[in-house]
């Protein structure tokens, strides 16, 4: 089958064959067929077509894990970033795992999205929550390493001061979409 939008045309065979020519056996069976909307979700999404091409094995990961079935709380992100934290050598390293894990996962909401796999709250919902897991994590690396530098702030009282974010707008409210910018006030405690 092909289906072609906006001058482009994708051969949902060939993509699946050329995603069947990296299977590993244990995947096997979850690549059975393509999953629902793929035709659609190529076809209309250059972000979520160039990201598949960016990280080989990216679907199969999904399928792997019913990824594209399941939605990702805050606890979830949380968990797969410290992972990323563990691992990351520095600061720049974190930053590119980070910005690779936001990619992927836009690319695995937004298939959800256009494939009609989730409602629009869900969506919104779970785009959120990679946010707000995203931000807590780059805060609290950045923190760590300001006071090892500096030293840690107190409070008139001699209390630990924390940085805290605000986040405002539409991730404030747990509506961030894929348009969505995000609006974040930091400040002390």
């Amino acid at each position: 089958r092909a289906i072609s939008s906006n001058a482009k045309a994708i051969d949902v065979t060939k993509e699946w064959k050329a995603l069947g020519d990296k299977r590993t056996e244990e995947l096997a069976h979850h690549l059975d067929e393509p999953p629902k909307g793929m035709a659609l979700v190529l076809a209309t999404s250059d972000f979520v077509y160039n990201e598949l091409g960016r990280q080989d094995d990216l679907l199969s990961r999904w399928l792997a894990e019913d990824a594209l079935n399941s939605t990702r709380t805050y606890e979830k992100y949380v968990r797969r970033i410290d992972k990323l934290v563990a691992a990351a050598a520095d600061e720049a390293a974190l930053m590119s795992a980070l910005r690779r894990l936001r990619r992927a996962e836009m690319a695995r909401i937004a298939w959800r999205d256009i494939a009609a796999l989730a409602p629009f709250a869900t969506i919104a919902t779970e785009s959120s929550a990679l946010a707000d897991a995203i931000i807590d994590a780059a805060l609290e690396y950045v923190q760590t390493a300001l006071e090892v530098r500096y030293g840690i702030p107190y409070n008139a009282r001699d209390e630990r001061q924390k940085m805290v974010v605000f986040a405002l707008g539409k991730l404030g409210a747990s509506e961030l979409n894929f348009s969505s910018d995000i609006d974040l006030i930091y400040a002390f405690e």
